[in-house]
């Protein structure tokens, strides 16, 4: 279960650096459900940056606002990540563009 998860996950970025957003937003949800890989985080954070791709601010702030929450304690390694969260979460709360 866990190679499988991963391999969804590297499938989940390409998809996404790529631009294929649709493509991005199927793998999050076929990660979503019964993963045995800790990925409820992982995957509010990428949510926020599919939904802040296509421009839908309140729907990304919902899923930053999630991960900065989930992840207030993460492991030091993981502490950038977090702080691009919170930065894409201070960013989306500054007001529209």
């Amino acid at each position: 279960m866990i190679a499988e998860d991963l391999i969804r996950y590297q499938a989940l970025r390409a998809s996404f650096s790529a631009g294929h957003l649709d493509a991005a937003s199927r793998w999050v949800r076929g990660m979503s459900s019964g993963s045995g890989w800790p990925t409820a985080a992982p995957l509010e954070f990428w949510s926020g940056r599919i939904a802040e791709a296509r421009g839908d601010r309140t729907e990304a702030r919902l899923h930053y606002e999630r991960f900065v929450r989930w992840w207030a304690d993460c492991d030091p390694e993981l502490r950038p990540w977090w702080e691009e969260g919170r930065a894409a979460l201070a960013r989306l709360t500054a007001g529209p563009r």
